[in-house]
C-alpha cells in the first residue's frame, strides 16, 4: 500500500483504479493535495465515463491542470466542492441526467466561462457557482437555486431559468 503523509496507508491504495473509485464514489478529499480524481489529458480535458453515477465531494478540488469537463449521461449528481478552485477550468458540459449540484461545487473556478446544461431540471445548492468571475450567461431548467448560488459572478449578466 502506498503511504501518505505520516506513514499511514491510504484506504484502497495500491492501484489507480482503487484511488479513482475512492475519489469518485466515496468522496475522499483531494488524494494528494491538488490531485485530480481523473487526470486530464495533455490538453486539460476530462471525460467522466458511464461507469460513474456520481462525482463525489472534493473529487477534483484544486485540480489546476483541468481545463474542460464533459460527462456521460449516467452521472446524476455533482458533490460538494467537487470542482472548487479548479484554477484553469474554462468550460463544463453537464450531463443530461444530472439533477443536483451541491454546495460550492464550482466555487472559485475563476476562469470558468461556459457551463452547458441540458433541459433536465437541476437543483443548485448554495454557492454552487460563487466566484466564477468570467461566467457571463446561463440557460438552466432549475428546480431550486440555493442562496448566493452565483455570488460574486461579476460578469454574469443573464440567467434564463426554465426549459433550455
Amino acid at each position: 500500500m502506498a503511504p501518505r503523509a505520516g506513514g499511514a496507508p491510504r484506504p484502497g491504495a495500491g492501484s489507480a483504479r482503487n484511488l479513482l473509485l475512492l475519489a469518485l464514489v466515496v468522496g475522499a478529499p483531494s488524494l494528494a493535495g491538488a490531485a485530480c480524481a481523473i487526470e486530464p489529458d495533455e490538453n486539460g480535458h476530462v471525460f467522466i465515463p458511464s461507469s460513474y453515477t456520481t462525482i463525489a465531494d472534493y473529487a477534483f478540488q484544486s485540480c489546476g491542470s483541468l481545463v474542460s469537463v464533459k460527462m456521460s449521461d449516467s452521472v446524476t449528481s455533482i458533490g460538494a466542492r467537487a470542482f472548487q478552485t479548479c484554477s484553469s477550468l474554462t468550460s463544463f458540459v453537464v450531463g443530461s441526467s444530472v439533477t443536483s449540484i451541491a454546495t460550492y461545487a464550482f466555487e472559485s473556478c475563476r476562469k470558468l466561462e461556459t457551463v452547458l446544461f441540458s433541459n433536465t431540471p437541476v437543483a443548485l445548492a448554495a454557492y454552487a457557482f460563487a466566484r466564477c468571475y468570467l461566467l457571463t450567461d446561463l440557460v438552466i431548467d432549475a428546480t431550486t437555486i440555493g442562496d448566493d448560488a452565483f455570488a460574486y459572478c461579476k460578469k454574469l449578466t443573464r440567467v434564463i431559468i426554465g426549459d433550455a
